[in-house]
């Protein structure tokens, strides 16, 4: 069996930081005094300088692991990369990480894995003028599953970057891509919605689920990818780019017509179903007037047979004449093949294998670009704003005065006791009176410091107003939330446990890695967390009808 490198295994190293001064002092918390303004906050109750500081995840490069083809090399549940300036779509390169444990879903649900054997050879030839037309008729949109909706020039811009490393800046040019695909094989993982939620809840992988809880969203999507793998072909593919400037007066579209013509003269036997010789020659380049072969750059590649490498990098394809029928041939041996493609609709985003809601916002909304990609976790705290709470039919905005829990990961999670929905206007409109909202501050602060302790930090903002139904800062209003209604559940099979409110469906969540719960400590809930009775609950329950959120 060929072995092939792929992007599959992390390293993950922990650095606990002690609470001592010297430890403080190297991460830059200054200590504030009670009332002190920073960053327009106002401190009413600074944070425990004895409480645990964050962990340190340290994500390494992903190390290159051997696999093997037929039942062993089974790449469904994994990770996939757009990010990682690999142009090839369908490259076992973009792989990532095991994000399903596919092995305990092969043992408990066998039929919910199809893997069959097919005999397919597909022939693509892609021109376009610019990136523009490239993104417009890109196949890697089909690939995404249509359930969902993402940003397509975060692609395109990834795409960009290949090319200039690959061929330069090389401006006004024409490129064209050739895949010639022998596809022996197909790999099928049920992706159903009710199939989805059923391996996050029994069978996400622990590692994941560790780095998940405990390190920056933009650190996941960009370490081990933005997509899940749940369909994928294998067998042997050649691939080809082209990069070429046509001669002046080319029209666009004669330019796009004339690099298809030269790249489909070039192959020999590419159109020959019966034959099994297969090659390049760059002499045929020059069917057209509009490129020449001398004037062309061709990267080409394959994928799987005994030769798995680059056939050839940035050369003219004047200077080309390949035979690749030995290559070709050795995919007989179904040892020698590979994943090479895609299926459509099979590439699902992170987010559709989690269950946290501000998990799966914040991966989609980093992703698009919508929210900054954060490099690091910040110490969680309390902050006391004016929160949205409707508009009226003049469009006049009425806020609120609620709590707002921010997250290691910044989220802000809008702790609303649910009374604006029955306030008047008028009663509304007094919260933009600043006596209003201080007398309202200070009433809050005393509540919630019976539940966050008198460790975490507790400030309120007379400026600030928070909008739940806008993208950015991620925020998620939790109405009529009330801490002495919870019941707490630990979920032995994956380490989480869930605080959960039979009544508003509303429950935290946080990971408890081998009985370490130092995160209660984190954000100061120990002692609110301790008092809560234990309640079993089905985690199918949670999954369906929760609004769960990550701490």
């Amino acid at each position: 069996m060929k072995q092939y490198n792929i992007f599959a295994t992390i390293i993950m190293s922990i650095i606990s930081f002690s609470s001592c001064t010297n430890d403080i002092e190297k991460l830059a918390i200054i200590p504030t005094e009670k009332g002190q303004n920073t960053g327009d906050n106002i401190i009413l109750q600074e944070r425990n300088p004895n409480l645990p500081l964050e962990e340190k995840l340290i994500l390494s490069k992903p190390q290159t692991r051997k696999s093997n083809s037929g039942k062993d090399e089974i790449f469904l549940g994994y990770s996939y990369k757009i990010k990682d300036r690999n142009h090839i779509q369908g490259s076992i390169n973009s792989l990532g990480f095991p994000i399903i444990d596919i092995d305990s879903i092969r043992k408990y649900r066998p039929s919910y894995l199809q893997e069959k054997l097919i005999t397919v050879t597909e022939t693509n030839i892609f021109t376009y003028n610019n990136l523009d037309k490239y993104l417009y008729d890109s196949r890697f949109g089909k690939k995404v599953s249509s359930e969902f909706t993402f940003n397509p020039k975060v692609f395109a811009t990834e795409k960009k970057e290949a090319i200039t490393k690959l061929f330069g800046n090389i401006e006004k040019a024409t490129y064209g891509e050739l895949e010639v695909s022998f596809i022996k094989g197909q790999s099928t993982l049920n992706h159903l919605p009710s199939s989805r939620l059923w391996y996050i809840s029994q069978f996400q992988n622990h590692i994941f689920t560790n780095i998940l809880y405990n390190a920056p969203m933009a650190s996941i999507l960009n370490e081990f990818g933005e997509f899940i793998l749940t369909d994928y072909f294998t067998g042997g593919k050649v691939y080809a780019l082209f990069a070429s400037k046509a001669k002046e007066g080319t029209t666009a579209q004669q330019k796009e017509d004339d690099m298809y013509t030269s790249i489909n003269t070039s192959v020999i036997n590419l159109n020959n179903a019966t034959s099994i010789n297969l090659g390049f020659n760059g002499s045929n380049f020059d069917a057209t007037t509009t490129f020449k072969s001398t004037d062309t750059y061709l990267d080409m590649k394959t994928f799987g047979g005994e030769v798995s490498q680059s056939v050839a990098i940035n050369t003219k394809v004047s200077n080309i004449n390949i035979d690749l029928t030995p290559w070709r041939y050795s995919l007989k041996d179904m040892a020698n093949n590979t994943m090479i493609d895609i299926a459509d609709n099979s590439l699902y985003p992170l987010s559709a294998f989690v269950l946290e809601q501000n998990f799966k916002q914040r991966l989609d909304d980093t992703f698009n670009e919508i929210l900054p990609a954060n490099k690091e976790l910040v110490p969680p705290r309390i902050e006391i704003v004016r929160v949205l709470a409707r508009t009226t039919p003049s469009n006049e905005a009425l806020y609120d005065v609620a709590a707002v829990l921010v997250t290691r990961q910044t989220d802000r999670i809008i702790l609303s006791d649910a009374m604006a929905s029955s306030a008047t206007d008028e009663e509304l409109r007094k919260n933009e009176n600043n006596e209003v909202f201080i007398q309202k501050v200070e009433k809050i602060a005393t509540e919630k410091s019976k539940f966050f302790s008198s460790d975490i930090e507790i400030s309120y903002n007379k400026d600030t107003k928070l909008n739940p139904t806008l993208k950015s800062p991620l925020s998620i209003e939790l109405t009529g939330f009330n801490e002495r209604n919870f019941y707490r559940f630990y979920y032995e099979k994956t380490n989480i446990e869930y605080i959960y409110d039979p009544a508003t469906h509303l429950c935290l969540s946080y990971y408890i890695n081998k009985g370490d719960d130092r995160i209660l400590d984190i954000y100061g809930i120990r002692n609110w967390i301790e008092s809560l009775p234990e309640k079993k609950i089905s985690i199918t329950t949670l999954a369906n009808s929760y609004k769960i959120i990550g701490l």
